[in-house]
């Protein structure tokens, strides 16, 4: 079971002149009475296409933070380190930004790399400081 809530804001214009729509929520995942929930506050600062009614033209840029409670109550935090740029025209994949997840020592960070449209993503381990390569599309680590 899937259920939550997602609540948007527009908040005008930036120091950039562009459009920022702030989003926050909680996400919970239930099966077999275990569950995880997400909670999430972060903003789309859109670049392009935002007075158009075609979606494919937006292009926006997406800061923020969260945490995640996992099935052993754990609470994981997570933000965005570096802006995630998206393109909807252009790519079915960020083109960049990072997203840290977990404390300074344990978790990861999720490198969408630095502008190029593609479907991988680096991901550090940060315990074992090892890197790995996964494939958003398969959700596959393939290196």
């Amino acid at each position: 079971q899937i259920k939550g809530s997602r609540f948007a804001e527009n908040i005008g214009l930036n120091s950039n002149g562009h459009p920022v729509i702030k989003y926050n929520g909680t996400i919970e995942f239930s099966k077999n009475s275990k569950s995880r929930t997400y909670t999430f506050n972060n903003q789309r600062e859109f670049i392009a296409g935002f007075g158009t009614c075609d979606l494919t033209d937006d292009e926006f840029l997406i800061t923020g933070s969260g945490s995640m409670n996992t099935c052993s109550k754990r609470t994981v935090p997570l933000s965005v380190s570096s802006p995630i740029h998206y393109s909807m025209r252009e790519c079915l994949y960020p083109f960049s930004g990072k997203i840290d997840i977990g404390s300074s020592n344990r978790g990861v960070i999720i490198d969408f790399g630095q502008g190029d449209c593609d479907n991988l993503a680096e991901i550090h381990v940060k315990r074992r400081n090892k890197n790995a390569i996964f494939n958003l599309e398969t959700r596959e680590i393939i290196q």
